[in-house]
């Protein structure tokens, strides 16, 4: 977002030109005003003014338009614009309408302003700001407010997590805008009465201070400024008015430390060129009347305050944090943690005897990953770098499953769970637990399944490796909700992932390489969406579907089955859209009765053993979007078609090329 507009994306040269031009276009409209006033003899005329500063903090370069919009002899109403470039990319501008009294030793002023900033995290922030001013020949008091009307914004660049004692924190999770003042006095030295060489010149002392403060930000921003200012003026080959002044400002703060800025400032008056009207001659106050304004140089944005954490995958506020490792009774430590805990373990000291039973509300994750987390006050979402090293999780017994899920709202994750061919379940998960999460996890060589899940669960599991499990890579039993996605299972003992009834499972990028029997086991009345996934060698059939199964497989590519390609019992309802089966040992596809296909945009190749379309039972319908299939090359060794028999399936089945399967009609009779 750009301070020019929503939605207009400028580069960094892009965006100097436009302000140049904003800014040209408010001087050129002040000049013209200028000149309307010319036959009037104007007493005050505008300028524009530009300028850059190197900071250890950040560097910026600026613009300023200057315009009086109403004078008179002794008073004058003028508007004063800013707009600034930061090299952090941040964008600021600054609307500012004043009022100046001139008397015999002084001039009084006001002046109110609205400012604009866009943050280097593309945050739009706004500000009213006030100003009173005192300004004399030799001395100047100021005093300026600040009043955010922009509420704070999330951001995780620039946040930070902590440990301190048994808790975590998240720091900046949002940036604040800071109210508050600042004020200063000036004062001019008289060089030109110390040093003959710098009549036409002047050098101001500043010095004051600042307070801001948020009710998120962690501390106020207060401490003190000074500012050294030499100006030269009336320079050679421009009119009277022009000046030159190089600049530099000291600040402190608790929050940003020492703060040190140099730069230059040239002013270049708009009347007083060419045949245009001269100024009149204007005595040492009165041309005070057209300073700009000094005021702090952007809104204030500062980082927010600690705040609690929530585990990300499950939103669990994690409220203390317990450690473990290989000298502690892992068990007894997750049994007796409680909820809203964070369970670290540390594996530097070997490998930690798992039998872990995890209760509601638990996070456990292991030393030297990341942990995903989210602030509960910001809702920012940033990685937590865990402390330690990987832990791998082994079995105490034989008989004890690794980790068991005993309650709602459970987070495993970053551990490597080593059954060493003794243990159950790499991971058992009880019935009716509800929002568990299995993340960046290897699971390997577990002597039942790598994940079992009993009834009526719901969770997610992601980014998990599974291998060398004696029985079923994921198996869960009834009723269960699973969210899979990225997951690699090689080596299956039995199934790579089988489901029994009434399961709802969205599976994208599953790669299943070797399975015992069939890759996917879908026994009755399930639903399952796979998308983007890849099975190769196995056992038996790539997916067996039993009864009443609502299968899409989509974007996927099936190679090497030792069966079936895709094998279907009655009444399921079936779509294998843009994917690829890549041979099989027996049929492409062997269909049961009363099934609803849709076979679109499909690839077929390599060698089928039997029949690419097997059609075992009757009344099977293929719907009107089974077309655009490609048969590349696929060999096979009976039929295309097999559909013995009339009334076999309904509808068709097309190919690039014009071919098209019909019931008892070539090649399906």
């Amino acid at each position: 977002m750009s301070i020019f507009g929503d939605g207009y994306q400028m580069s960094g040269r892009s965006k100097m030109r436009a302000l140049a031009l904003y800014l040209f276009a408010v001087s050129s409209a002040a000049f013209v005003a200028e000149s309307a006033h010319a036959e009037q003899s104007a007493k005050w005329d505008a300028w524009l003014e530009t300028g850059g500063y190197l900071s250890s903090e950040r560097d910026r370069g600026e613009l300023v338009a200057y315009a009086p919009l109403w004078q008179d002899d002794n008073s004058l109403i003028f508007t004063d614009i800013r707009g600034k470039l930061f090299s952090d990319d941040a964008q600021e501008a600054n609307l500012a309408v004043g009022y100046r009294e001139l008397t015999d030793d002084w001039i009084y002023g006001a002046w109110v302003g609205y400012d604009l900033r866009r943050s280097d995290n593309d945050h739009i922030f706004r500000q009213a700001s006030v100003g009173l001013e005192v300004l004399g020949v030799d001395l100047v008091y100021r005093v300026n407010g600040y009043l955010p009307v922009s509420d704070a914004r999330n951001s995780s660049q620039g946040s930070n997590i902590i440990f301190s004692g048994n808790q975590i924190f998240l720091t900046g999770g949002r940036e604040v805008p800071l109210g508050g003042f600042d004020a200063e006095v000036g004062y001019r030295l008289p060089i030109e009465d110390w040093f003959a060489q710098t009549q036409g010149q002047q050098f101001w002392l500043h010095a004051g201070g600042f307070f801001f403060s948020a009710d998120e930000a962690p501390e106020n921003q207060v401490g003190p400024k000074l500012r050294a200012t030499w100006r030269l003026s009336n320079l050679a080959g421009m009119p009277e008015g022009s000046r030159l002044a190089f600049q530099t400002e000291y600040q402190h703060d608790r929050m940003r430390d020492n703060q040190l800025e140099v730069g230059f400032r040239l002013r270049i008056p708009l009347s007083g060129w060419g045949d245009t009207k001269r100024p009149r001659p204007l005595s040492p106050l009165e041309r005070r009347m057209v300073e700009g304004l000094e005021r702090d140089t952007d809104i204030v944005v500062g980082r927010s305050g600690r705040e609690q954490v929530a585990d990300a995958a499950t939103g669990t506020l994690l409220s203390a944090v317990v450690q473990a490792d290989a000298r502690d009774n892992l068990q007894a430590i997750t049994a007796g943690a409680g909820a809203n805990k964070l369970i670290l373990v540390d594996g530097t000291a070997g490998p930690v005897n798992g039998s872990a039973t995890l209760t509601a509300s638990q996070t456990l994750a292991s030393g030297g990953t990341a942990l995903r987390v989210r602030g509960v006050r910001s809702g920012v979402e940033v990685n937590a770098h865990l402390p330690g090293s990987e832990a791998t999780l082994v079995p105490t017994c034989a008989c004890d499953d690794i980790v068991s899920i005993r309650g709602d709202n459970v987070h495993v994750t970053g551990f490597l769970l080593d059954g060493k061919g003794a243990s159950n379940d790499g991971i058992n998960i009880d019935s009716g637990r509800v929002n568990f999460a299995l993340t960046e996890l290897t699971i390997q060589d577990t002597g039942n399944s790598g994940i079992l899940g009993w009834d009526n669960n719901q969770g997610i599991i992601r980014h998990v490796a599974i291998q060398r499990a004696a029985a079923d890579g994921i198996n869960f039993d009834t009723n269960n909700q699973l969210v899979i996605h990225d997951v690699r299972i090689n080596d299956a003992g039995f199934f790579g992932l089988g489901v029994n009834r009434r399961n709802t499972l969205s599976v994208d990028r599953l790669n299943i390489d070797g399975s015992f029997a069939p890759a996917i086991l879908m026994v009755n009345d399930n639903h399952l969406s796979l998308t983007n996934s890849t099975i190769i060698n196995a056992g038996a059939s790539n997916i067996e579907i039993m009864d009443r199964n609502t299968v899409i497989i989509e974007n996927t590519t099936m190679t090497n089955s030792g069966d079936e390609g895709v094998n279907m019992n009655d009444n399921n309802v079936i779509s294998f859209i843009n994917s690829r089966l890549d041979g099989a040992t027996d049929d492409g596809f062997d269909i049961g009765t009363g099934n609803v296909l849709t076979i679109a945009g499909s690839t077929f190749s390599g060698v089928f053993g039997d029949d690419l379309f097997d059609f075992d039972g009757v009344g099977n319908q293929l719907t009107q979007g089974s077309t655009g299939n490609t048969n590349a090359g696929a060999i096979i060794g009976d039929r295309l078609c097999n559909a013995p028999g009339a009334g076999a399936f309904t509808g068709t089945i097309g190919f690039e090329g014009g071919l098209a399967l019909l019931d008892n009609q070539p090649p399906c009779n």
